[in-house]
């Protein structure tokens, strides 16, 4: 357990059973994208060849709260993706298409070459697509 914030707020991190971990990022990138924590390709990183749908099903570097209503002080969480990357990396023949959304929803863009800070792409949550991508189609171009 950790104590977190000013006041008694407690939160769980379950460990992620349902959960499969994302590779890490390859030495020399020669398929699918290469997701980072940070932009300009700093912090954890995971590769992914193929499409996800949720985000929130792979583990990584954010904590996902869900108050569960019982009591104040008392969150659940677990570890994710979803809404934790802030730039990509696009192996040569691949596309990736972000989406706002689970399941492939809401605003999208698409990439097929290297984006340092996704800050800086149009749309998205306010300040662009950063931290706010919850869904991935990975595919050969």
């Amino acid at each position: 357990m950790t104590v977190v914030g000013c006041g008694p707020v407690v939160l769980l991190l379950l460990a992620a059973c349902e959960q499969a971990p994302l590779p890490p990022a390859p030495a020399r990138l020669t398929s699918g994208i290469v997701i980072y924590q940070h932009a300009r390709y700093g912090g954890l990183a995971a590769h992914v060849t193929a499409s996800l749908a949720y985000l929130g099903r792979n583990g990584g570097p954010c904590v996902e709260t869900e108050d569960t209503g019982d009591d104040p002080y008392f969150s659940v969480g677990s570890l994710t993706w979803s809404d934790c990357m802030s730039s990509v990396r696009v192996a040569p023949g691949w596309k990736a298409i972000l989406f706002t959304g689970n399941n492939f929803k809401d605003e999208q863009v698409e990439m097929t070459s290297d984006v340092p800070d996704l800050r800086e792409v149009p749309g998205g949550c306010g300040s662009g697509f950063n931290d706010c991508v919850s869904s991935i189609r990975v595919l050969r171009r």
